[in-house]
């Protein structure tokens, strides 16, 4: 799907999904400390593969790769073709000093270790934790809240491109129904002359009188609709 493709409801959805990356990455960050402080409170209270909230920790790692990925490249069988957006691509290849694709790639590769170490019944050392707990709401959420912030911005700019294009449609189109009304009323002066000079032949300008007649019932049906896309046209 080409750029000027995109609409609306499928802007809503890319950002939809870039915001719902932020809060993926705070889910995963608050399960990773709470599951290994858990791991680590005794043999009774260790984790097993089925644990639910084990499930939910790489259920939340699984969408936010996911995510990214149709973020990044868009995902056909969802009908959400990959947005090339400038700004998104500076901030991921790096823009104040932030690499987003580095920090994206620490995020994931951190979250698929805690994961790995908790399913092993062990434990990530406390400082690693709050390390990582610091980076997922500092670099994690800062890269995540500008590819949300370009991607709003896309959207305005494009809805403003749109507005303008079809503001120049709609200009055209009355200036198109008024040259119509114009030619129109033309049509209906010309009738009325020759109905004119038809009543002065007599009988022998009848048959031309009624064809006047209609041409004029055909101008006055062509300057009351054009009146009428001239209305919806201002009331649009």
């Amino acid at each position: 799907m080409a750029q000027a493709d995109f609409n609306e409801n499928t802007f809503a959805r890319l950002i939809n999904i870039a915001g719902r990356q932020r809060m993926l990455s705070q889910r995963v960050g608050f399960l990773s400390v709470v599951l290994n402080a858990r791991q680590t409170d005794g043999p009774s209270d260790r984790l097993t593969t089925s644990d639910h909230h084990l499930d939910m920790l790489k259920a939340a790692a699984d969408d936010f790769e996911t995510g990214f990925k149709i973020l990044c490249e868009g995902d056909k069988d969802l009908g959400l073709p990959h947005w090339d957006c400038a700004e998104v691509a500076a901030i991921l290849n790096g823009r104040d000093g932030i690499e987003g694709h580095a920090v994206i790639d620490r995020f994931v590769s951190e979250t698929r270790h805690t994961i790995a170490t908790l399913e092993a019944g062990k434990t990530r050392r406390q400082k690693e934790l709050e390390d990582f707990s610091t980076f997922v709401l500092t670099d994690t959420l800062a890269v995540l809240q500008k590819i949300v912030g370009a991607l709003e911005a896309d959207f305005q700019a494009a809805t403003a491109t749109r507005d303008e294009q079809r503001t120049l449609e709609i200009d055209r189109v009355r200036t198109a129904v008024e040259d119509i009304q114009r030619a129109s009323k033309i049509s209906r002066m010309i009738a009325l002359n020759a109905k004119i000079s038809a009543t002065r032949a007599g009988s022998h300008g009848s048959e031309f009188r009624a064809l006047t007649d209609e041409i004029k019932k055909i101008s006055d049906d062509i300057t009351q609709s054009s009146e009428d896309i001239i209305r919806f046209l201002n009331i649009a």
